[in-house]
């Protein structure tokens, strides 16, 4: 920073005091450097927020908006103007308060001396947040230039998105916004009342742009929505990116469900209450509770789910998992999070609510909700909703597991004992035995699947240890165990006959986007950083439908082969066996 800039932002800071202002404590300046000490915040930025809830609640939205709001009036009743507002340059301290900060591109636009408005014209800011007046790189007023960035970074919490890349009218999405066409990505899922402020504030003309005061005024923000759980900050190692990180890019819902702590106590209280241990396993990266705890069962209720979503306009392909663990040896709860990019580790956060299990059932449900827009206890009937995260549906009937267990179990003392005994000669023809070692060459079916670019590695949402095997123990556990139900898998052909319809129509609009969205977040694929091909051609629908049909045939042979086996057959007759029919070669 120049000297000149730097005083500048030292004789600003001197200025301000103000809760949602970053406070400054003093400046020490040296020969070679210039150090300034300004107020920790130990929450965060708002980009951390944006990046691991994805979207916002409205009300918490409202909340942060308001701050900010109040915090842009103050500075712009001192003449100042920020000019780089961003969800980075917004921290949340741990009351929840928001705090401006950086203040490296700031600048009076009124005179000091004489208190009359100056025209500014340094061209700064962060490009999907710059206002088309700064983009023109024309004279320009410091205040509209600040409303503009607010009402991007409103959008940028209630969807997890920018609007367009910049305000020009050769960006695709902006212009449609000047042409008033809002049927669209991210409008269509804002409420209405928020959609008009947004309509007042981005507005390209800065003359008719609203004001602070009309924001203020606006009825939104008079709304009183419903308390909700406060989610602990989760303060990652994330770097202060220029535009906000896709991992976990959605658009928000109109209404979101609020679960209130007195709904999770009377749940819990009415429920006749049967704990269950062992159904589903804890999540591999939970390391510090890995054979210490295990996930809460309830009734039929597993409180594990893994989420899934894909955006192909956007290039998003994000996991979300969450799991409520109890302690083996007391009741002592948490809930464990973790999400990012399908095929990447991702981020992690590990929730500690001691004896509370209300409270721990009570932020585990909100967290879905927030993901999904559809209440836990009512997943059974699962909405999927644009934009939103999709629920990976599992069975956890125990009945299938512990059997799967047990026929591995006489599995491994099977191969014990054939080990010290030659291999019983096979019984069948041997044109049968090539094709019964075809039908059960698991091998051949993993290759059918890399080649078809299916990741049954990233079937298990955000795991890439041993990337190298194919299949990884949590796709093992989701699928080959009946884990993943078929349910998903005709989910896919589902995706793939609305596709198809677009395909014949020759309709490639915003609705057949989301058709291939909603099938690659059914069906995970590996694309590795490129974006997810659009399925555009009955070619490449029919390489789907084929991918599907080997999904189909694998959980069948798997299934088939988790029987019980008898150890006295050679292993292509005891395949045999398992098949259940006859065959005979054709002469």
């Amino acid at each position: 920073m120049h000297g000149s800039h730097m005083v500048i932002k030292i004789n600003l800071l001197q200025l301000c005091r103000h809760e949602n202002i970053i406070r400054f404590y003093g400046s020490v300046e040296s020969a070679t450097n210039h150090k300034i000490y300004l107020e920790y915040v130990a929450g965060g930025s708002l980009l951390n927020k944006i990046e691991r809830d994805g979207s916002l609640l409205e009300g918490v939205a409202q909340h942060y908006f308001k701050q900010l709001i109040t915090g842009m009036a103050y500075l712009h009743s001192l003449g100042v103007a920020h000019r780089d507002l961003k969800p980075e340059n917004l921290l949340i301290a741990n009351n929840d308060i928001l705090k401006i900060c950086d203040f490296g591109l700031s600048a009076f636009f009124r005179d000091r001396t004489t208190n009359e408005k100056q025209m500014l014209t340094t061209y700064c800011g962060t490009k999907p947040y710059i206002s088309p007046e700064m983009l023109s790189k024309t004279p320009y007023h410091g205040e509209p230039v600040d409303i503009w960035s607010c009402g991007i970074i409103l959008t940028a919490m209630l969807t997890g998105v920018f609007p367009w890349a910049e305000a020009s009218d050769q960006i695709p999405e902006y212009k449609r916004w000047l042409d008033g066409d809002y049927n669209n990505s991210p409008w269509e899922n804002i409420d209405s009342i928020i959609f008009n402020l947004l309509r007042v504030i981005l507005i390209d003309n800065p003359t008719r742009r609203a004001k602070i005061v009309d924001i203020q005024n606006h009825q939104w923000l008079s709304k009183i929505y419903p308390k909700v759980a406060k989610l602990p900050l989760n303060v990652s190692t994330i770097s202060n990116k220029r535009s906000i990180d896709n991992d976990e890019s959605i658009e928000n819902n109109k209404k979101k469900h609020n679960i209130s702590k007195s709904t999770s106590i009377e749940k819990s209280t009415m429920r006749t209450v049967t704990t269950v241990v062992g159904k589903v396993p804890v999540d591999s990266e939970c390391v510090s509770m890995l054979g210490n705890a295990h996930v809460y069962c309830e009734n039929n209720d597993v409180f594990d789910c893994m989420l899934n979503q894909t955006n192909v306009g956007n290039n998003n392909k994000n996991f979300y998992l969450i799991q409520l663990l109890e302690e083996n040896n007391c009741k002592t709860y948490y809930v464990w999070l973790r999400w990012g990019r399908v095929g990447c580790n991702g981020q992690n956060n590990l929730e500690h609510f001691g004896c509370d299990l209300d409270e721990a059932k009570r932020f585990f449900c909100q967290k879905f909700s927030d993901k999904t827009k559809n209440d836990f206890y009512y997943r059974h009937t699962f909405t999927k909703y644009p934009g939103k995260y999709d629920y990976v549906q599992l069975d956890y009937n125990p009945s299938t597991s512990e059997k799967v267990d047990e026929n591995n179990k006489k599995r491994l003392v099977a191969i014990e004992q054939l080990k010290s005994l030659p291999a019983p000669e096979s019984k069948l023809d041997k044109r049968i035995q090539k094709l019964i070692q075809l039908i059960c060459n698991i091998q051949a079916m993993e290759e059918a699947l890399l080649e078809m670019k299916f990741d049954a590695r990233k079937n298990s949402l955000g795991n890439k240890k041993n990337a190298k095997k194919l299949f990884s123990y949590r796709f093992y556990y989701y699928f080959f165990l009946g884990k993943l139900s078929s349910t998903q898998i005709k989910a896919g052909y589902a995706a793939l006959k609305e596709i198809e319809t677009y395909i014949k129509t020759k309709q490639f609009n915003s609705a057949f986007i989301e058709a291939n969205n909603t099938y690659y977040t059914r069906i995970p694929h590996e694309f590795g950083r490129n974006t997810p091909p659009l399925i555009e051609t009955i070619q490449q629908l029919k390489h789907e439908i084929e991918l599907l049909e080997t999904l189909d045939n694998i959980e069948i042979a798997f299934t088939t082969l988790n029987t019980d086996t008898t150890i006295c057959l050679n292993p292509i007759d005891q395949h045999y066996e398992q098949l259940k029919c006859k065959l005979y070669p054709i002469e």
